[in-house]
């Protein structure tokens, strides 16, 4: 989305360029994303290692949601000369358990910015996690230009987290969206 302003405003259109050039004067990209259609997002994670008498799942991980909302928006107002970033994630509930989490978590409405609910040397499990790109420019004098964001609505952030004899590392993302104003830098203002 742009807005647009007449560049040559104090002088009449009829004079030609520059007096009469269109430039924008500001630029935004948005991603929305959402999983209230499917009704809820399930996850599982177990584990099923050899007992005396048979098989037997161990329940490492349960994640239970119902309506995960995750937007992004990266906007760049050119008179200005600068750029602003927002992500934003909301649920409409949201259960977490498991041997790996040990106790249940829950959750439900609008979550702020990088909102944690479980930290352990092991296991994070943060929601709406909000990870900015900056660039950086350098001249006479080094400027950082806000350019994307990248909105997680549950990031769940596993170190060597025991479970059963297995050692669990990695991310579960769900609800990733990110936007970006990265081709817009290069245009001139």
């Amino acid at each position: 989305m742009a807005g647009l302003r007449d560049a040559g405003a104090q002088a009449p259109c009829d004079e030609g360029p520059p007096s009469c050039q269109i430039r924008p004067d500001f630029a935004s990209s948005i991603q929305t994303g959402s999983i209230p259609s499917i009704g809820s997002a399930n996850f599982l994670l177990t584990v099923n290692p050899l007992f005396p008498g048979g098989l037997l799942g161990i329940l490492g991980l349960s994640l239970t949601a119902s309506d995960i909302r995750s937007s992004s928006e990266a906007s760049y107002v050119f008179g200005m000369n600068k750029g602003f970033l927002a992500g934003d994630a909301s649920f409409g509930s949201l259960k977490i358990g498991g041997a790996l989490i040990g106790r249940e978590l829950t959750f439900s409405g609008g979550a702020a910015a990088n909102t944690v609910l479980l930290s352990t040397p092991t296991v994070e499990v943060t929601l709406n996690k909000q990870v900015p790109a900056d660039l950086i420019s350098c001249g006479r004098k080094c400027t950082t230009t806000p350019i994307s964001v990248t909105t997680d609505a549950i990031d769940i952030n596993f170190h060597n987290a025991p479970l059963f004899g297995h050692m669990i590392s990695g991310d579960i993302v769900i609800g990733e969206t990110s936007a970006s104003l990265s081709h817009l830098i290069a245009v001139p203002t």
